[in-house]
C-alpha cells in the first residue's frame, strides 16, 4: 500500500513539473504575441483563435490588424518561434522593415506579409528557410533586388512579390524552383530579358510578370510550360513576333500580351487554342482589326474622294450655267441700247 502510495505521488509531481515547464514555455513565446494582441503579458495566447500550439510551442500565427489596432513594426522575437510553420502577417498600420531573423524560421511552410507602409529591402536570410512553400510579401514597398539566396528555396510552390518597387534582372537560377507553381511578379521595376530558362518549371500553372520593364524577345521555351493556365507578360517593353511555341499551352485560359511593341503576326497554332487571347495596343502586330481598320480607313477615304468629285463637277456646272446667263444678259442689253439710241432706219 505504501509502495502504491508513492508511486502515485512520484507521477503526480512529476506531472506538475512536466506542465510548469510547459507553462513556461508558453508564457515565454506568447510574451512576444500579447503585445500584437493586446493582451497582458501573462495571458495564454495559445487560447487565442488566431494563434495555434501543439505540445505548448506556438506553430500557427493569422493575424490580420483592422484600423488601428496594432500600430508598430514587425517583431523581431517572433525569430524565436523555432516550431512555427504557418506565418500570416496583415496590417495597414505595419511600418518598417522584415526583420532578418525570421530567417530562423526554419519550420517555416508558408509565409504571408503585407502592410502599406512595410518597406526597406527582402532580407537574404529568407533563404534559410529550407521548407518554404509559399513566399507571399504582395502590395509592400520593398526595393532592390531579388536576394539570390531564394533561388535555393527549392520547395517554393508559390512565389507572389507583386505591386512592389522591386528592380533589377530576373536571374536564369529562376528557372531551378522546379515545384513552382505560380509566379506572380507584376506591377514593379524589372528590366531586361525573361530568362528562357522559366521553361523548365513544368509545375508552373500562373505567370503573370506584366506591368514591369521587360524588354527583347518572347522566350520560345515558354512552350514548354504544359500546365500553365495564365501567361500575363502585358504592359512591358516586348518586341519581335509571338513565338507559335506558345500553341502547345493546350491547359492555357488566358493569354496577355497587351500594351508592346509586338510585330508580325498571331501564329495559328495560337489561333486553334481554346483560350481568351488579348493583345490590344500592340501598334506594329498585325490583327483582323487592324486590317479592318485599315479597310475602313481606305473605304472613308474612297467616299470622301468620290463626294469631293461630284460637289467639285458640280460647282463647275453650275458655275459655267452662271457665266453663260451672264454673257446672254450683256448681249440682249446691248441690242437694247441699241434699237434705244440710234434713229429708225426707213425703207422707201
Amino acid at each position: 500500500m505504501n509502495i502504491l502510495y508513492f508511486l502515485v505521488t512520484i507521477f503526480i509531481s512529476v506531472k506538475y513539473i512536466y506542465s510548469q515547464n510547459n507553462t513556461s514555455e508558453e508564457s515565454e513565446e506568447c510574451i512576444y504575441l500579447n503585445k500584437l494582441l493586446n493582451k497582458e503579458s501573462s495571458y495564454n495566447c495559445c487560447r487565442n483563435e488566431k494563434i495555434t500550439c501543439l505540445n505548448s510551442h506556438i506553430t500557427r500565427i493569422k493575424i490580420y490588424f483592422q484600423s488601428q489596432s496594432y500600430c508598430g513594426s514587425i517583431p523581431f522575437e517572433l525569430g524565436n518561434l523555432s516550431n512555427l510553420e504557418f506565418l500570416y502577417f496583415y496590417g495597414d498600420n505595419i511600418i518598417g522593415p522584415i526583420p532578418p531573423e525570421l530567417g530562423k524560421l526554419t519550420s517555416l511552410v508558408y509565409l504571408f506579409i503585407q502592410g502599406k507602409y512595410i518597406n526597406g529591402t527582402i532580407p537574404t536570410e529568407l533563404g534559410n528557410l529550407s521548407k518554404l512553400e509559399n513566399l507571399s510579401l504582395p502590395n509592400n514597398i520593398f526595393k532592390g533586388s531579388i536576394p539570390s539566396s531564394l533561388w535555393n528555396l527549392t520547395k517554393l510552390k508559390e512565389l507572389v512579390l507583386s505591386n512592389n518597387k522591386l528592380s533589377g534582372f530576373i536571374p536564369p537560377e529562376l528557372g531551378n524552383l522546379l515545384n513552382l507553381e505560380s509566379l506572380k511578379i507584376q506591377d514593379n521595376n524589372f528590366s531586361g530579358n525573361i530568362p528562357p530558362e522559366l521553361g523548365n518549371l513544368s509545375n508552373l500553372k500562373i505567370l503573370e510578370i506584366n506591368g514591369n520593364n521587360f524588354n527583347g524577345t518572347i522566350p520560345p521555351e515558354l512552350g514548354n510550360l504544359s500546365n500553365l493556365e495564365i501567361l500575363d507578360l502585358s504592359g512591358n517593353n516586348l518586341t519581335g513576333s509571338i513565338p507559335p511555341e506558345l500553341g502547345k499551352l493546350t491547359k492555357l485560359k488566358s493569354l496577355y500580351l497587351s500594351r508592346n511593341n509586338l510585330s508580325g503576326s498571331i501564329p495559328k497554332e495560337i489561333k486553334k487554342l481554346n483560350t481568351k487571347l488579348y493583345i490590344s495596343n500592340n501598334p506594329l502586330l498585325e490583327t483582323e482589326s487592324n486590317n479592318n481598320s485599315v479597310i475602313s480607313i481606305l473605304i472613308i477615304i474612297a467616299l470622301f474622294l468620290i463626294l469631293a468629285t461630284g460637289i467639285t463637277i458640280a460647282y463647275k456646272k453650275t458655275k459655267k450655267k452662271i457665266v453663260e446667263e451672264e454673257i446672254s444678259s450683256r448681249n440682249k442689253n446691248k441690242i437694247s441700247f441699241g434699237s434705244k439710241n440710234h434713229p429708225p432706219v426707213c425703207i422707201t
